[in-house]
């Protein structure tokens, strides 16, 4: 009888070390399946992703746990520090660095009537979050810090009925692209928030808008708009002036569908993200079309309704690949580092 509950006792014991074996191996399966979720890294040269790219790192899955995302919008860059923000449908606005290390993130005050919907960033590294639903401007520290707001709704100089696109010049300008009421316009304001001068209505001829998005600026200081719904890009002064347009309905090179967002390397390249035709197009800066990158799908280099783009200076594009729920950064091939230009 001992012999038998010595052995029965030895036998349980080894029963227990193994399931704790089996626990300990499912945790760190889990862990490890979790971070490849998060940060993966590939390498392309499918024709679909265009020879313009040599490398693919991508993060995030569908959820609301650090590193995830629900439906992520616009991603904006700090390259001072090199970290990446993004804000999603969630509204959330996670921080990360350029390798997709998640580092903190914080919530907009309120989400129940909808969430931002855009971002941009000013040379002092102050987020600039349009909280479209609640018809006002947040500005940020970078460690989401609520340093002012401005805004209400309305149709009237400093009103915002829907703003959706945010950038700042390097003279501390900011400029906030609105859709819905009266006017969709383009508004101007001090660092500060004080209203300078607008431009712009709802239409299709030169110089107005349905529903303007994504903006940004190049080394000249020309403002580029998203003008989403006329699937167009148009290029203005800072003062407004109208100087060109380029695009048109389509899937052709050089057409566009739904024109979300728009980012400019330091050497003048523009890159477009379509939500309609689930690509990027890069352009010139006199609107002529230089090539596609990328289709529909959810492997790495293809996307699902992306919303937001952002470029780096040493060359990485950053696009919010909306409805995979996740962040790729694509490598440019030819990319360097071009120093600041200030007009």
């Amino acid at each position: 009888m001992n012999s038998e509950m010595v052995f029965r006792g030895i036998a349980y014991a080894i029963m227990g070390v193994a399931l704790l074996f089996i626990i300990i191996l499912l945790v760190h399966c889990h862990k490890e399946n979790f971070n490849k979720r998060q940060s993966t890294k590939q390498y392309n040269r499918s024709s679909a992703l265009s020879t313009a790219i040599v490398e693919i790192t991508t993060w995030g899955a569908h959820g609301t746990q650090p590193g995830q995302f629900i439906k992520p919008r616009v991603p904006v860059v700090d390259d001072a520090h090199k970290w990446v923000y993004v804000v999603d449908s969630a509204g959330r606005i996670q921080k990360f660095t350029f390798d997709g290390e998640y580092l903190l993130e914080w919530r907009t005050p309120l989400t129940e009537l909808g969430k931002p919907e855009a971002m941009g960033i000013d040379k002092q590294g102050r987020l600039i979050v349009c909280d479209t639903h609640y018809h006002r401007v947040l500005i940020y520290t970078s460690d989401g810090k609520l340093l002012a707001q401005w805004g209400r709704l309305g149709d009237a100089p400093g009103e915002f009925v829907f703003p959706s696109g945010a950038v700042a010049d390097a003279d501390g300008y900011i400029y906030i692209a609105q859709y819905g009421g009266k006017r969709d316009r383009i508004q101007k304001f001090s660092s500060d928030g004080k209203f300078i001068l607008q431009w712009g209505q709802r239409g299709r001829a030169p110089g107005e808008f349905q529903r303007p998005g994504g903006m940004a600026i190049d080394s000249r200081g020309f403002l580029y708009v998203a003008d989403i719904v006329n699937h167009r890009i148009q290029k203005f002064t800072r003062d407004g002036k109208f100087v060109t347009a380029f695009g048109k309905p389509g899937r052709k090179l050089g057409e566009l569908t739904y024109p979300y967002g728009i980012a400019i390397t330091p050497d003048d390249r523009i890159f477009v993200i379509e939500y309609g035709n689930n690509r990027i197009q890069e352009f010139t800066t006199a609107g002529k079309p230089v090539r596609i990158i990328g289709k529909a799908g959810k492997q790495p280099g293809e996307f699902a309704g992306p919303w937001g783009i952002a470029v780096s200076r040493d060359g990485f594009l950053f696009v919010a690949d909306t409805y995979n729920h996740r962040i790729q950064r694509l490598k440019l091939r030819t990319s360097k580092r071009v120093p600041v230009v200030k007009y």
